[in-house]
């Protein structure tokens, strides 16, 4: 007997199972997709992180130069914290600023105060600063045998210290100060080069005539007595104390100037004083103008004038530097109650010492007299003011100093060296 087929459905009797599967794949493909409805809500986006920039990107100074960073704080507070990896070379202060303190490459680090792992560097090179010279005047015309000193400026480095050199010694020599002597017809550079940096220079043009045809002798006075000028032996004139003269001469390849005090005088016409004199240095090739100073130092030698004022109703009479190798009575009287008399110039010493005796009884009896003055000696006049507060007494001594007035021996020994310094272009000539 054969079995009773199936309904028809229009479809083989496989294709039930095919529809399914179909059916089965659409469902899944249109179920949503992972966390569309699974209850979660919507997706957060992340916040946006904390960054430094900072400006300029790369930064060179010279050293001792300051100059600005920027720094800028993105999706944070703008307040950094500043720093640099060696202070030796760069300084960084609170606002930005750095400074350059030493040759050398240093990071500046500028870091966020809201998140310390936020921050920016820039590096920063630092050079020795530019070392510039200058030489004042740049020109100079000159006559043979003139001098002139020149001057050299130096910026940048600490060292400003310059070495100077001539082009053509034949022309212009120069020394280590920039002073410079005409010697020859002719041009020369004189170069002053920076010891700190040797590639920095500056240069003066010095062009030297041929020798003038006569000089100038300019001779200014600061003693208070008149002196005489001899120019080669030969009395040139005078100058008055306190005043400056000039005298022309014919040109000569040696020149020798000297000078000669003029003495004070008593009342009969007698000098007063030491003879006093002084022979400056001879200049050979001279330029077309000379200059002298005369002063109370000549040399390694010292002078002084005493002003003595008489408060007593006694006339005194006066002597230097008694007792020592240099005593000088020079027979000079100041009268009673004198307000000021000067008695000549002398040999100054550290142990000088001026006595006032009484008129009446000559250079015997007692005396006053003052000691320990050398320093207080004006350097420049000579110049030292004496006061007699009370006669001398019928014998004995009495001190008169800055100590005031005492009973004391006067010393008596050879005169010593001078307190002062001395001028090394002037020597005392002895007479």
């Amino acid at each position: 007997m054969r079995p009773m087929d199936s309904p028809r459905l229009g479809v083989p009797h496989w294709g039930c199972r095919t529809l399914l599967s179909a059916i089965t794949t659409a469902a899944l493909i249109a179920l949503p997709s992972c966390g569309g409805d699974s209850g979660t809500g919507p997706t957060q986006t992340p916040p946006d992180r904390v960054s430094v920039v900072i400006s300029p990107s790369s930064l060179s100074i010279l050293v001792g130069e300051t100059a600005g960073v920027s720094a800028t704080v993105l999706n944070g507070s703008s307040a950094v914290t500043w720093r640099s990896s060696n202070t030796d070379i760069v300084e960084v202060f609170s606002d930005g600023r750095v400074l350059g303190m030493g040759p050398g490459s240093a990071t500046v680090t500028a870091t966020s105060v809201q998140d310390p792992n936020a921050s920016s560097s820039v590096p920063v090179t630092v050079t020795p600063p530019l070392t510039e010279v200058s030489v004042v005047p740049s020109n100079q015309t000159m006559s043979v045998g003139e001098t002139y000193t020149f001057s050299a400026s130096v910026t940048g480095p600490q060292d400003t210290r310059v070495t100077w050199t001539t082009s053509a010694s034949s022309v212009a020599t120069v020394d280590g100060s920039g002073f410079v002597r005409a010697v020859g017809p002719g041009t020369a550079s004189i170069r002053a080069t920076s010891v700190a940096d040797p590639g920095a220079s500056a240069a003066a043009t010095v062009t030297v005539t041929g020798p003038p045809t006569s000089v100038t002798i300019v001779v200014t006075n600061q003693l208070l007595n008149p002196i005489n000028v001899e120019v080669n032996g030969i009395v040139r004139g005078s100058v008055d104390g306190g005043d400056t003269r000039q005298t022309t001469v014919p040109y000569s390849t040696s020149l020798a100037v000297s000078w000669t005090l003029i003495r004070s005088t008593t009342s009969q016409g007698t000098p007063v004083g030491d003879d006093i004199g002084g022979d400056f240095s001879v200049v050979t090739n001279p330029g077309s103008r000379l200059s002298y100073t005369v002063d109370a130092v000549i040399g390694d030698t010292h002078i002084f004038r005493p002003q003595i004022v008489n408060q007593t109703a006694v006339a005194l009479l006066m002597g230097v530097n008694e007792g020592l190798q240099a005593q000088n009575r020079c027979n000079c009287v100041v009268s009673a109650f004198s307000s000021g008399t000067e008695i000549g110039y002398y040999l100054l010493y550290s142990n000088s010492n001026v006595r006032a005796y009484r008129q009446s009884n000559g250079y015997a009896g007692g005396y006053l007299y003052w000691d320990d003055f050398a320093n207080s000696v004006n350097s420049v006049t000579g110049s030292i003011r004496l006061t007699a507060t009370q006669a001398p007494s019928a014998a004995g001594a009495a001190r008169i100093g800055p100590l005031g007035l005492a009973s004391v021996p006067d010393p008596v020994e050879s005169g010593t060296g001078p307190p002062r310094g001395s001028n090394s272009d002037d020597v005392f000539r002895v007479r």
